[in-house]
């Protein structure tokens, strides 16, 4: 009975050991990205295809996002964010000093989030040629 018990509790342990850590592998693996300008109406290029302000896109969290917004008699503006670690991703972080199980989070898109994720653009008109 004795040896029952303790292969109950080492299984137990280890499934709330896990189920307590990796927290990027329960975190979402996508992240909604919007795009405003002032006027509205401009053009959004992005992974080679055109959208309109307001424009928003769901993009997996660990790649860095970069789109070009333009409108006719307006500067072209360009906008990038790149990855940085997530809160989640610094609890795994955290946590596989302790123990090694959260280390499996960073095999996770929720270990990582955009730096930014949400642009309000005035455009810039054009200069007089």
């Amino acid at each position: 009975m004795t040896c029952l018990t303790n292969s109950f509790v080492s299984v137990s342990l280890a499934v709330v050991l896990l189920l307590m850590t990796s927290c990027s592998l329960f975190t979402s693996h996508t992240q909604m990205v919007h795009v405003y300008s002032e006027p509205s109406g401009a053009t959004v290029r992005y992974e080679g295809r055109n959208y309109v302000t307001p424009f928003s896109v769901e993009v997996p969290r660990n790649r860095s996002f970069d789109c070009e917004v333009r409108m006719d008699g307006y500067e072209k503006e360009r906008l990038s964010s790149y990855t940085t670690l997530s809160p989640a991703g610094i609890l795994d972080l955290i946590g596989g000093f302790i123990i090694l199980f959260p280390w499996l989070g960073f095999l996770s898109p929720g270990a990582m989030e955009l730096q930014k994720s949400s642009w309000d653009i005035q455009l810039q008109p054009a200069p007089a040629k």
